[in-house]
């Protein structure tokens, strides 16, 4: 209880007190500084969602999104939950895990990323996702990646593409053997459509 109490504390930014009764006095500092905020921001440059990103927008992005912290075996998201943002593993490592049964389907270190679709389209959570010892991640909501694609739309066929070619690849392999090209592009259009629509840009 103490742990879980701990990690919670850390994401929502309250210390817990020295019991003792010393006023101590501190200049506060900002949450983030810039030189952490660049630093995020070279990670980000090695995922391949926002790859195509300049650096000033991915400084930008860095900058906007909150950071939090999971100890081991903690829950980040949970399947069949709503949700409108993904995250992005800034260290550490997570496990994807199916309910009810619990089975680990895949791990994600550093630099990999979950809940795109969510953030891409609304869906509900398709698994959940565990940290596997201290885990640090950034997550992106919906509304913040929006204002990047407003401002350069071309990246929305970027982003559909690896979203579309990571979903395929994670498809059953007799579904995948019997796709043909045509039906692949189709489907990737599709995909592009329901972005369009559940971010209001089309």
């Amino acid at each position: 209880m103490r742990t879980a109490i701990w990690y919670t504390f850390a994401r929502k930014g309250i210390e817990i007190p020295y019991p003792i009764q010393v006023e101590i006095s501190r200049d506060e500092q900002l949450a983030r500084q810039p030189s952490a905020i660049a630093a995020d921001a070279e990670r980000l440059a090695r995922v391949d969602i926002f790859a195509a990103l300049s650096s000033d927008e991915r400084y930008a992005l860095a900058s906007a999104c909150p950071e939090q912290v999971f100890g081991d075996d903690e829950p980040i998201v949970r399947q069949g939950d709503a949700g409108s943002s993904m995250f992005v593993v800034m260290s550490g490592r997570v496990r994807v895990v199916l309910e009810p049964s619990g089975r680990e389907v895949a791990s994600i270190a550093e630099a990999g990323f979950f809940g795109e679709m969510s953030m891409l389209t609304g869906e509900a959570r398709t698994a959940t996702v565990r940290a596997a010892g201290d885990v640090v991640v950034m997550e992106v909501a919906a509304a913040r990646f929006r204002e990047i694609v407003v401002a350069r739309p071309a990246i929305l066929d970027h982003v559909s593409a690896i979203v579309a070619d990571r979903r395929a690849g994670l498809e059953d392999a007799k579904v995948a053997a019997a796709a043909a090209a045509a039906p692949g592009m189709a489907a990737r259009r599709t995909l592009l459509e329901r972005i369009q629509q559940f971010l209001h840009l089309a």
